[in-house]
């Protein structure tokens, strides 16, 4: 039996300054035409802006990736017409909370936010730890 599960997400709680999230792994990426622009962040708390690691990459329409300094990928990417570019993130983050159990737990959930969407999803170790998550504020749905 399956112990992944699908969350919506409310973006806006989900943004909102004032939530504190735990990120282990950020990816934002931009597609503009046949042009991609990829920012990776490792080990960031996504509101104090303190990145533990910055990767900018950029792929052309033949799939070929090339990393890219910082001012080389904003030189890229003040280019695009945000208007006409399609923006996503993954987000890796770990939370923590006390379970119906009342012990503390923690899982990883994969945060997929685009345009007209925010999902979550867990892949909880076993059925117990499953029935034992308590949701956080900005889950939408169970």
């Amino acid at each position: 039996m399956s112990n992944l599960v699908t969350y919506l997400i409310d973006k806006e709680l989900y943004s909102n300054p004032a939530t504190q999230h735990n990120i282990v792994l950020k990816i934002t990426k931009y597609r503009h035409g046949e042009e991609t622009l990829i920012h990776v962040e490792h080990g960031c708390k996504l509101k104090s802006k303190k990145f533990g690691s910055e990767q900018f990459i950029y792929k052309n329409e033949n799939g070929r990736a090339k990393l890219l300094a910082r001012g080389t990928f904003e030189s890229k990417l003040k280019r695009f017409d945000i208007s006409q570019t399609d923006k996503a993130m993954k987000i890796l983050e770990e939370h923590s909370y006390v379970g119906k159990n009342g012990k503390p737990d923690m899982v990883h959930i994969l945060v997929m936010i685009g345009e007209g969407y925010a999902i979550g999803t867990i892949d909880f170790l076993n059925e117990e730890r499953r029935g034992n998550f308590v949701v956080t504020v900005w889950v939408v749905n169970k």
